[in-house]
Order: structure tokens, then C-alpha cells, then sequence
């Protein structure tokens, strides 16, 4: 009989759906080399047909003291993050 062997902290049951569903989009999405953090990559995507984008994480957004609703703070951060992609230089 052999063990199973343990999880690691990365591959660990979540706790919660939310915890899964987080989890799920960052495995699909995040790249480390593309600006923005892995919130803001997954509030970002633009993969409408998958079954988890309404439920994607999406960072709070707060402009002059109003807290954005999920799809107007979802729109920042991909106008955020495709100005940062303008602005940097890219290697060939």
C-alpha cells in the first residue's frame, strides 16, 4: 500500500467556493511576467464564455471616496494594466 501523498500549500483544498473559484482563475490566467497582480489579471480576463467570469476575484476600487461596482472596477484595472503594457518597454 502506498501513501498518498500530501498537498502542498499551493494545491490544498480550498477552503471556501470563493477560495476555488480564486484559485481556478489564477491557475488559468496569472503570468508573473505581464503587469498587474494576479487579481488584477483574473478581474482583467476577457474569456466571457467560461463559466466562472461572473465570478472571477475582482479587486475593490475606490475613485474620489466611491467604491466602484464589479463590472466598473473590472474595466479599471484592464484600462490600467493595458496602459502599463503601452508604457513598458517590451523585449523583442
Amino acid at each position: 500500500m502506498t501513501a498518498t501523498p500530501r498537498p502542498t500549500e499551493a494545491h490544498a483544498s480550498p477552503a471556501t467556493r470563493d477560495d476555488a473559484i480564486a484559485a481556478m482563475c489564477r491557475e488559468c490566467i496569472y503570468d508573473d511576467l505581464e503587469p498587474g497582480t494576479w487579481r488584477e489579471q483574473c478581474a482583467a480576463c476577457t474569456v466571457a464564455a467560461c463559466p466562472l467570469y461572473a465570478f472571477r476575484p475582482v479587486p475593490d476600487v475606490r475613485l474620489h471616496g466611491r467604491r466602484l461596482s464589479r463590472e466598473e472596477a473590472a474595466a479599471h484595472v484592464q484600462a490600467k494594466l493595458a496602459a502599463i503594457r503601452r508604457t513598458s518597454p517590451r523585449a523583442a
